[in-house]
């Protein structure tokens, strides 16, 4: 008797618990669901009155054309004598360990679903893998925001969009989302694109809702952009502190420039009526910054070029190493000003991989001795081809992308060689940008002859990567005289 009275209690006792439990979590729910209906902010109420207002019609005025001075299709070379052997010396610099040797890849951060405690997962979230580029990303989401809205596109129904999404708990997917941007040290750009992603992955059938999902997010991160409709479809409309190429844009309320994107399909020619909203959102303040102060950390993907070239009858032969990720990330950059492409950051591998092999060929030379071979180096270890032709537009190259791809012009091969003199030589070096030509100059520490260029009162010396065979000092004939539109300097 006693031994059943005993079972009886602990039944009693394992329901009661049971019960409380549930009561509990119950309860936890209840508040959830109450903390979710109450996310809407002050300001978020006032903007979607705004959104919900009569929108306005804009004038979308075609991309500003870069310089329409066409490249030569054949590039000059120069006539010098340089010592000639049957049999040139072979010099192969070998790369330094600690550089070509691959870490260990990252592994993508997974962020499961919150936890209360000892309560069981947040049910409002889920966990989704997504691609960026060579990386597998997991976020965890609110799941409303994997239910599509309303197919028929119209005013309210953007209104209504960013209303839905508002009210969902999306500030912790926003966290992990700018804490993976930190992690991978994405540029604005790089942001933009990895909300891309997500943003595919949540509405793979809808252009129209991954475009708004993006400019919800940017707008919650602080960057003042915009959406509106073009020909029936959604398009992220977005202000630049830089300047854009091809990019058809519209003057905004404050005249800034908002450049027009179609995220899909990034080479799209967009025309067509627009109508968009005036007021910006109260705490979106920030422009978009095409600047690399950092090299993407997407992936420890690398890859091993090997380049030649001849000096002075020595053949030389580096092994470059470079993060292809960074290449792929760089395919679709849009065409920014050139002080964009001088001034951008390189991934440490490839730093350190060039540089190291560079200063072991050039130790114990004058700096305008080991000027010259770098500039040898850089015209004569690639083949030329004009933007045009090699991409079918405009492209300037990074400087990884300018030894990862077979071809470059001009510019690419004086953003990589303003690179290689700054940080080889530790010389100040500048761009020179005439009317369908981009080439350098260099601040030598002693007296060299040669074309020279004033910059800031003092006399830099012409550097041609692209006129082949030239020293320092030689100018190709046709730009000897010619005006220059702009010099650019490395910061």
């Amino acid at each position: 008797m006693r031994s059943l009275i005993q079972q009886m209690i602990l039944i009693y006792f394992i329901c009661a618990v049971a019960v409380s439990a549930q009561d509990d979590y119950k309860k936890w729910l209840e508040s959830q669901r109450k903390e979710f209906q109450n996310f809407l902010s002050e300001d978020d109420k006032k903007f979607i009155g705004f959104l919900e207002q009569e929108w306005k019609e804009f004038a979308l005025l075609a991309g500003e054309k870069p310089d329409q001075q066409p490249k030569p299709v054949k590039i000059p070379q120069a006539s010098v004598k340089e010592p000639v052997k049957s049999k040139p010396e072979v010099v192969r610099i070998q790369p330094p360990k600690s550089v070509s040797e691959k870490p260990q890849q990252k592994q993508p951060q997974n962020i499961e679903p919150d936890q209360k405690g000892d309560l069981p997962a947040d049910p409002n979230t889920a966990t989704i893998s997504f691609p960026f580029f060579t990386s597998e990303e997991k976020l965890s989401i609110p799941m409303s925001l994997s239910v599509t809205p309303s197919q028929d596109l119209s005013v309210k129904t953007i209104a209504d969009f960013y209303k839905n999404t508002a009210n969902t708990n999306y500030k912790k997917t926003l966290e992990n989302i700018i804490h993976r941007k930190t992690e991978m040290a994405l540029n604005d750009w790089g942001y933009i694109l990895y909300l891309k992603s997500l943003a595919e992955k949540i509405y793979p059938d809808n252009n129209d809702n991954r475009h708004l999902l993006v400019w919800f997010w940017l707008i919650k991160s602080g960057y003042k952009a915009k959406v509106g409709i073009i020909n029936g479809s959604v398009r992220l409309f977005l202000p630049t502190k830089n300047k854009l190429y091809g990019i058809p844009y519209f003057a905004g309320s404050d005249d800034a420039r908002l450049f027009v994107f179609n995220l899909d399909n990034l080479g799209e020619r967009i025309e067509g009526s627009l109508l968009s909203y005036n007021e910006d959102y109260p705490e979106a303040v920030k422009l978009i910054d095409m600047n690399i102060e950092q090299s993407p950390r997407i992936s420890d993907d690398f890859i091993t070029r090997e380049l030649t070239f001849t000096y002075e009858g020595k053949k030389y032969l580096l092994a470059v190493e470079y993060d292809v990720s960074a290449v792929h990330f760089y395919k679709y950059y849009p065409y920014s000003n050139l002080e964009i492409y001088f001034n951008a950051a390189v991934s440490e591998c490839f730093a350190g991989n060039i540089i190291s092999q560079l200063k072991e060929i050039t130790k114990n030379l004058s700096s305008p001795s080991a000027a010259n071979i770098i500039l040898r180096f850089v015209q004569t270890a690639f083949d030329y081809k004009t933007d045009d032709v090699n991409f079918g537009r405009e492209k300037p190259l990074f400087p990884e992308e300018t030894i990862h791809y077979q071809f470059s012009d001009c510019e690419d091969r004086s953003v990589l060689f303003a690179y290689l003199v700054k940080n080889v030589l530790d010389l100040p070096v500048i761009g020179v940008d005439y009317p369908g030509h981009v080439a350098t100059a260099v601040l030598f520490n002693t007296v060299v002859d040669g074309d020279k260029v004033r910059y800031n009162n003092k006399h830099y010396t012409i550097c041609d990567p692209t006129y082949i065979n030239a020293y320092i000092g030689m100018s190709q004939e046709e730009f000897r005289n010619a005006a220059i539109e702009n010099l650019i300097e490395l910061r």
